[in-house]
């Protein structure tokens, strides 16, 4: 075995797709790919797998979850997007465990989640795509400017799940497994790229430019994932689509997957690989990675060599020789060597043109000392035979060098002669050449064997292009001799539509020898009972009068004659235009029934209807079959609106029944506290509202208040007003307070009542005796205030004689004025309050 170099290598290829959701810049990311794979129908698992540098990387990196989102082609807009949590962590192995180093370490950590989508959502002809975009890329990249500032934009395109009235069943591809492997300057670096695909698509693979999508170092990352156009990575100079690889051969791949490259510098390159998906010629989806390979200077390995000795002639063979295979002898040899000591090398038979179980090498394993040359044999086994052309076959020798091994290959022909084993027979009791079938009824007939040899047969349902056993096919197994037969049954359902062969195989072969085999193919066609779902209503014409803000009810029926599938309604509402709109407050109930469906609609137009005339209530029914059956009515709605004038009264009061109602109330300023309680009504049970307003005054300046409480029909409001006194007589009289009630319905409707708060003013009635007898009797004898109830601070008091002469001022307000020293005559006094005065004339007898 070679030593194998144990120098750090610090890199291999890097599989580079989706990123996670931290903040850290990404350059402890090696790679990963997204999947969508269906589980059930309408029903995927989307997976993100995510290749995580163990060594370099910061753990505080690794996500909890990621991000995916979903869009448009068509519209190029976001649909959804899907929060994949962590669900399986392992680690990446290599190709050749003998060439690892302890410097490069892989983790693999997978996040999934199985969604069930709408199929009405993806149906848009045009497809979808998933996108995730994540900054930034490994410093080191050769090939980038300033590739630690550059995002990857990793990308997938998905079909429709529903298209032609179905369900569009398709998985993506699965792309190869990720391995731990490096390039070595000079020396040719292989990798066999292809995947696999679970529907039998055909893939296709061509290099592309990386993208870097719409993230920096600035913008790491978007929580929400946004939409294209996504840009390309910025290349330094010298390199390029057609140059990612500085290399002799330059970086190629083959349409089948085959990646090859001889990288002539050391450095670490990024390049782009797109896989295309095509069914039927038509291509439905496709997947973009982004690599890395890292490309090192490694020891030197010379490539061992191969010869090979014809059986007849015992000549040396070459590429293109024939070598000819009797009964007698089954085997030729052939002799390896490797320049470099101590190595080991394994050997391998490729057959290209037929059953690789028929040809073997003798030695798989061998060890060379020095230069020494190891012989060995290539044989066919006693099954082989050739009948129309050669056999075509590689023999390939490879040492265990690192990265890769080293080969050498010896292309031939063979011609085998056979054994002369005979050929079983087979044929089915069907009584037509073609099977006709319908999607869920059973399917059913005999197959039979026969080897007239008695030799033990085997008879079996075989899956070339489709897998009858995963569509629900049963076929046993039958081994036996003389004759054997099995039954075929089958209950097909909606999958069997998607079957690209229209044709059942069945094979009777040797049980030694199994080329030796019979094929019977059975065409059949399927055909799919179709039957559309059924709607009518229990409504007496699809034209309606609809109440506003009132609850409009009927049934929909819904029958289907396949009673076994599942019936589902959906509506929606549509103006004149044809546009949707929002339908307000509207329920179903239920949905979905098996064969027949009856559910009470019940729905309730809101104020945003009042500017429509008439709008059509669509109703669908469409049921889960193979091929969706569909059905619709149109309902023609147009729309009534009765809204009845909200009433508002002053409990014990009357008031009359007008639009504005208006009330006078005389107060005296005085009294100290007016306390009214308001009545709201509204006969259509709306929700109304209670307020109150001075016309051109505060209520909080007047000792005013008002709580008004809102209810349905019914609402009561308190109005309270203590009366400031003397400040109330600094207003001008009356004081207006206008009560108001308000609906909230699509149009509102108002009543009022003003009251008309008035006052006298407070000295009316109440002045004091105008003739004064100051003759000492208790009667008369003087002027005071104890005769006047003012409501007023009192300011000061002033008496006049005849002539305007003053003879009497006091600001006292317990004042008592006793004119016994003045003379008889008429005074005049002036007497001064708060807000408020009053004159008036005194007469003193004596």
């Amino acid at each position: 075995m070679k030593i194998r170099n144990l120098k750090s290598w610090t890199f291999r290829i890097l599989l580079v797709w989706l990123l996670p959701l931290s903040q850290l810049n990404a350059t402890h990311i090696v790679g990963g790919e997204i999947e969508f794979v269906r589980q059930a129908k309408y029903t995927y698992d989307i997976r993100l797998i995510l290749y995580f540098d163990q060594i370099n990387g910061s753990p505080a990196a690794e996500d909890n979850s990621v991000n995916i989102g979903i869009f448009s082609k068509t519209l190029n807009s976001l649909i959804d997007t899907f929060l994949l949590p962590k669900t399986y962590i392992d680690f990446v192995q290599y190709s050749y465990p003998d060439c690892a180093i302890p410097s490069i370490s892989t983790k693999r950590i997978i996040y999934s989640r199985i969604v069930t989508l709408d199929s009405f959502t993806y149906s848009e002809p045009g497809g979808y795509y998933l996108a995730w975009d994540r900054c930034c890329r490994n410093s080191t990249i050769h090939n980038l400017v300033d590739p630690g500032s550059q995002g990857q934009l990793f990308y997938l395109e998905i079909p429709p799940i529903y298209k032609n009235g179905r369900e569009f069943i398709n998985s993506t591809p699965v792309l190869f497994p990720p391995v731990s492997d490096y390039a070595c300057v000079g020396n040719l670096f292989y990798f066999d790229f292809q995947g696999f695909d679970n529907d039998g698509d055909s893939l296709v693979y061509s290099l592309v430019n990386p993208r870097r999508g719409l993230t920096g170092a600035g913008q790491p990352i978007f929580q929400t994932p946004l939409p294209g156009p996504y840009p390309d990575v910025d290349w330094a100079p010298g390199f390029g689509l057609n140059n990612m690889i500085n290399g002799n051969p330059p970086l190629n791949i083959s349409s089948g997957g085959f990646l090859t490259v001889r990288p002539s510098v050391k450095g670490l390159f990024v390049f782009g690989v797109k896989c295309e998906e095509y069914r039927n010629g038509t291509k439905i989806g496709e997947v973009r990675r982004d690599f890395q390979i890292f490309a090192e200077n490694c020891p030197s390995n010379d490539p061992p060599n191969i010869t090979g000795t014809d059986p007849i002639s015992n000549s040396s063979l070459s590429d293109g020789d024939t070598v000819e295979i009797t009964i007698s002898d089954r085997c030729f040899d052939i002799e390896i060597w490797d320049p470099d000591t101590s190595t080991s090398m394994s050997v391998e038979v490729i057959a290209l043109n037929f059953d690789s179980t028929f040809i073997f090498p003798a030695q798989r394993q061998a060890t060379a000392i020095g230069l020494d040359t190891i012989s060995t044999q290539i044989c066919f086994s006693n099954c082989a035979i050739t009948e129309d052309e050669p056999y075509e076959f590689w023999v390939i020798v490879a040492d265990d060098g690192c990265a890769l091994p080293k080969k050498d290959t010896l292309k031939l022909f063979a011609t085998v002669e056979g054994f002369g084993f005979q050929v079983p027979g087979i044929f089915s009791d069907m009584s037509e050449d073609t099977l006709i079938g319908y999607i869920g009824e059973p399917i059913s007939f005999d197959v039979f064997g026969v080897d007239n040899q008695n030799d033990t047969i085997e008879l079996i349902l075989t899956q070339s292009y489709w897998d009858p056993f995963y569509l629900g096919a049963s076929f046993p197994r039958a081994i036996g001799t003389d004759t054997i037969i099995s039954s075929f049954s089958w209950v097909p359902d909606c999958r069997a539509l998607d079957i690209d062969s229209s044709f059942l195989i069945f094979k009777s072969f040797d049980h030694i020898c199994t080329n030796y085999d019979s094929l019977l193919k059975i065409p059949f066609e399927l055909t799919y009972r179709q039957y559309d779902p059924l709607i009518r209503t229990s409504l007496e014409s699809d034209q309606v009068e609809v109440e506003l803000l009132e609850p409009f009810e009927f049934d929909v029926l819904v029958s289907d004659s396949n009673s076994s599938e599942v019936v589902q309604i959906y509506i929606k509402v549509l103006d004149m235009d044809g546009n949707t709109r929002p339908p307000g407050p509207f329920d179903y109930n239920p949905k979905t029934d098996i064969g027949e469906l009856q559910s009470l609609v019940r729905w309730e137009p809101g104020c945003d209807f009042l500017l429509e005339d008439t709008v059509i209530l669509r109703i669908m029914s469409y049921d889960n079959g193979c091929i969706r059956g569909y059905d619709s009515l149109d309902l023609e709605a147009t729309f009534t609106y009765t809204n009845e004038f909200p009433q508002l009264s002053i409990e014990g009061v009357d008031t009359t029944e007008t639009a504005d109602k208006e009330l006078s109330l005389l107060v005296n300023p005085i009294d100290t506290l007016i306390n009214l309680k308001l009545l709201g009504y509204d006969g259509d049970g709306d929700l109304i509202l209670l307020s109150a307003t001075g016309d051109g005054f505060s209520f909080s300046n007047l000792n005013m208040s008002f709580e008004g409480r809102s209810g349905f029909e019914t609402a009561n409001g308190n109005f309270e007003w203590r009366i400031p006194g003397c400040q109330l007589l600094a207003e001008e009289s009356p004081l207006d307070v206008i009560f108001r009630i308000k609906d909230n319905s699509c149009e509102v409707v108002e009543d009022s009542l003003t009251v008309h708060f008035s006052w006298e003013n407070p000295w009316d009635g109440l002045d004091p005796p105008n003739v004064l007898t100051p003759n000492g009797d208790g009667l008369n004898d003087d002027f005071s205030l104890d005769q006047i109830k003012a409501p007023c601070k009192f300011y000061y008091v002033v008496i006049y004689n005849r002539w305007g002469e003053e003879v009497y001022y006091t600001e006292d307000p317990s004042f008592r004025w006793h004119p016994e020293d003045l003379p008889s005559g008429q005074y005049m006094y002036h007497m001064v309050f708060e807000n408020l005065e009053n004159k008036g004339f005194l007469t003193i007898l004596k």
